[in-house]
């Protein structure tokens, strides 16, 4: 079942990171629904500090929303079956409070995930970044964030 927050919560006021993990999308759809987008924004502006997404069983792209990290699907990560492109993602926080964010670029045959080897690497890393509006990943899988002035250029 879908909700839609009426009200802003916000929480950073409690706690000093929130990260929403949520079910959403289209099974199968390489782009996020509308709504999604729509969840995003108002998930950041509740205080998340981040938003990952899973369910539509495909990578989607990422986008930061409002300042924050959007990750709408992260694919596939433990399935029975073979799985050729799926990432995970991990956030480093620094004792200043500075979050980096990277991708893992992952595979799966026979149940079992693991992070994929260079070549393959490079080319999830080029499927994500085609399907991301405002993210730049380099080849260490690490994820800047280019300011919506610098994207319409």
């Amino acid at each position: 079942h879908f909700f839609l927050l009426s009200e802003p919560v916000h929480l950073i006021l409690v706690l000093q990171y929130v990260f929403v993990f949520v079910h959403w999308g289209i099974e199968r759809n390489d782009f996020p629904e509308s709504y999604e987008k729509s969840m995003a924004a108002k998930f950041a502006e509740a205080g998340a500090s981040a938003v990952i997404g899973s369910h539509p069983h495909v990578l989607q792209g990422m986008e930061e929303v409002s300042g924050i990290p959007v990750f709408y699907s992260l694919g596939n990560y433990i399935f029975n079956v073979s799985i050729e492109k799926t990432m995970a993602v991990t956030c480093t926080i620094s004792p200043e409070g500075l979050i980096t964010w990277r991708v893992i670029p992952c595979q799966a045959k026979n149940g079992v995930t693991e992070v994929a080897e260079p070549e393959k690497a490079a080319e999830i890393w080029k499927h994500v970044q085609s399907l991301s509006t405002n993210a730049i990943i380099n080849d260490q899988g690490e994820i800047s964030w280019i300011k919506s002035e610098e994207a319409g250029q």
